[in-house]
C-alpha cells in the first residue's frame, strides 16, 4: 500500500483513528511518506479524542475539517446529487466524508487516500463473524464486483484525486489468500475482525488503536448527529403528505428531509422497477443485489427487510394506506 501511494502521489489521509485509516497511515510511513492527516469532527463524534492520539503515535500532522453550517449543508446537497439517494445513513457519512476531502483541497493535497474497502476484504462486519469459509466466498462474490464507494465520486466533483489502498487488485488479492483465522478470531474471550490488521498496528505500536471495537462511520465522525438535525426539521402533517404526493410509506423523519432536499435540486426519484423480484418494497426503485441504493432498504434471503428507521414508519403504516 505504501508503494501504492507512491505512484499515485497521495500526500494526505481521510483519517478518523480507526483500523482502516491507521493502517493505511503506518503503510506510509514505512514507505518513508509523511502524509497529512485531515479528520472531521462533528459533536458527539467518537473519533475526535482517537485520532489525535493515533496522530501523535505516528508523528503525523493532523488537520481538522471545518464544519460550519454552511459547509454542513453543500457537503448534503453533494452527496445528495452524486448518490442519487435518500437513504440517511449514507448520506450523513457521505457528507462527513464530503467535510474531509474539502479540508483536504484547502490545505492543498493533491491527492487523498481512504480506509474504503479494509471492512469488506477483511471482515469488520460484526454480522460475518459467524460466517464459515462457503459464507466468505459468498461474501467475497458480492464485494469483489459489487461494492461502490462514493468517496471516489465524491473527491471527483470536490476536485480532489481519491484513492482506495486497501480496495486495489492486489490487496484483494492477499484478503483471498488470507486464511479465516488471520481475519476473524477469538481474542481474550471477544471476537474481532480484521485480525491481521490489527495485530500489525500492535506491532508498530498503535495498541491504543489495535482493538479498539467497530464503530460506525456515522457514529465516529458525529455524523449521526445530522440525522437527528434532519430529522428534527419535519413534522408528521409533512411526512403524510409528501408520503401520498409520491406513494412512498418513508422509513423516517429523515428520508423525508433528503427528499424534500433532492426535489428541490431538481432531482427525480428512480422510475418504479418493472421487474417485481428487484423491486424495493419500501420505495418501488430497482434494487442491486437486495439492496436498495436510494432509500437504504435491504432485503434478506428470507424476505426479511431492514433500513433506517423511526417512529414515522409505524406511524405512515399505521395509517392503512402503505400496510
Amino acid at each position: 500500500m505504501g508503494t501504492f501511494m507512491k505512484k499515485r502521489g497521495c500526500d494526505c489521509i481521510l483519517f478518523s483513528g480507526g483500523i482502516d485509516t491507521s493502517f493505511v497511515a503506518e503503510a506510509a510511513v514505512e514507505a518513508g511518506l509523511r502524509p497529512r492527516l485531515v479528520t472531521v469532527k462533528l459533536p458527539g463524534g467518537a473519533d475526535a479524542e482517537l485520532s489525535g492520539a493515533a496522530a501523535r503515535a505516528l508523528g503525523l500532522e493532523l488537520t481538522e475539517a471545518r464544519s460550519d453550517d454552511a459547509i454542513i449543508e453543500d457537503c448534503k446537497r453533494t452527496a445528495i446529487s452524486v448518490t442519487r439517494s435518500i437513504d440517511p445513513i449514507e448520506i450523513a457519512a457521505d457528507t462527513a466524508a464530503c467535510l474531509g476531502i474539502r479540508a483536504a483541497r484547502e490545505v492543498g493535497c493533491r491527492c487523498i487516500a481512504t480506509g474504503d474497502g479494509g471492512d469488506e476484504l477483511f471482515l469488520g462486519y460484526p454480522f460475518l463473524f459467524s460466517y464459515d469459509d462457503r459464507g466468505v466466498e459468498r461474501w467475497y462474490s458480492r464485494v469483489l464486483t459489487g461494492s461502490r464507494f462514493a468517496s471516489r465520486e465524491l473527491g471527483f466533483a470536490l476536485g480532489v484525486r481519491v484513492e482506495l489502498p486497501l480496495y486495489t487488485d492486489d490487496v484483494r488479492t492477499i484478503a483471498l489468500k488470507t486464511p479465516l483465522r488471520c481475519k476473524v478470531d477469538e481474542i481474550e474471550g471477544r471476537i474481532y475482525g480484521k485480525v491481521l490488521m490489527r495485530k500489525r498496528l500492535e506491532r508498530f505500536g498503535l495498541g491504543i488503536v489495535a482493538w479498539r471495537s467497530k464503530v460506525p462511520v456515522t457514529d465516529g465522525s458525529g455524523a449521526t448527529g445530522l440525522i437527528a438535525r434532519w430529522s428534527s426539521k419535519v413534522d408528521l402533517e409533512r411526512s403524510v403528505e409528501l408520503s401520498r404526493r409520491v406513494g412512498i410509506a418513508f422509513p423516517s423523519r429523515a428520508h423525508v428531509h433528503l427528499y424534500m432536499e433532492m426535489e428541490d435540486m431538481c432531482m427525480r426519484k428512480p422510475e418504479r422497477c418493472s421487474n417485481e423480484h428487484d423491486r424495493c418494497p419500501t420505495c418501488g426503485s430497482c434494487m442491486d443485489d437486495n439492496f436498495c441504493r436510494f432509500c437504504g432498504t435491504y432485503v434478506g434471503d428470507g424476505g426479511a427487510t431492514s433500513h433506517y428507521s423511526d417512529e414515522l414508519w409505524e406511524e405512515l403504516r399505521g395509517m392503512g394506506k402503505f400496510s
